[in-house]
């Protein structure tokens, strides 16, 4: 797995994550993004997840951890690009809604 992060305008920032996202590394999918999402100068944090391969249910958690932080400072965060799998487990999960994922699988919002 990989993460880059990606300063924009604004004080929105992008957290692109690659590869697989398991129980073996979600702690650092949580921290980076909470860290991200935490910064002063943040008001937004996208997510593209669009080169992950994997999902599991402790990365899903990793990023309501991350969604749940940027609530409590009133920070969006969204996921800006999913891929198909990933896609199909938010939607699973009934997650959809609170990452900006429309009905049809589109980013909502999204730049």
């Amino acid at each position: 797995m990989q993460l880059t992060q990606e300063s924009g305008s604004g004080g929105a920032v992008r957290l692109v994550v690659s590869g697989e996202i398991d129980m073996s590394n979600a702690q650092q999918v949580r921290d980076a993004g909470i860290a991200a999402v935490t910064a002063a100068d943040v008001s937004e944090l996208g997510v593209d997840l669009s080169a992950v391969t994997f999902l599991d249910s402790t990365g899903l958690g990793a990023l309501v951890a991350v969604r749940t932080a940027g609530a409590d400072r009133s920070r969006a965060v969204r996921i800006t690009a999913a891929s198909p799998r990933v896609r199909q487990v938010i939607e699973v999960c009934g997650l959809s809604a609170e990452f900006g994922l429309d009905s049809t699988g589109s980013v909502t919002g999204a730049d």
